[in-house]
């Protein structure tokens, strides 16, 4: 296959592949941050004391990033 995909128009609200897609796109994400984490140029916050930092979670319809800026 050669070229690019050029959308035509987006997906409806409620259709079937939307879950699978935004699956797939978290997944990327995730990757990407935890990528990032073990090359030390993103840090976690700690919740509180002795807890293991924490630098994202992804939810069934949310997105949550903790990070600390400098």
């Amino acid at each position: 296959m050669v070229g690019y995909v050029i959308p035509q128009r987006g997906l409806r609200q409620g259709d079937p592949i939307s879950p699978y897609l935004f699956l797939l796109c978290v997944e990327a994400l995730s990757s990407l941050i935890l990528q990032a984490k073990r090359c030390n140029l993103l840090h976690g916050v700690n919740l509180c004391r002795g807890a293991p930092s924490v630098n994202h979670l992804f939810l069934v319809d949310d997105s949550f990033l903790f990070l600390r800026v400098n």
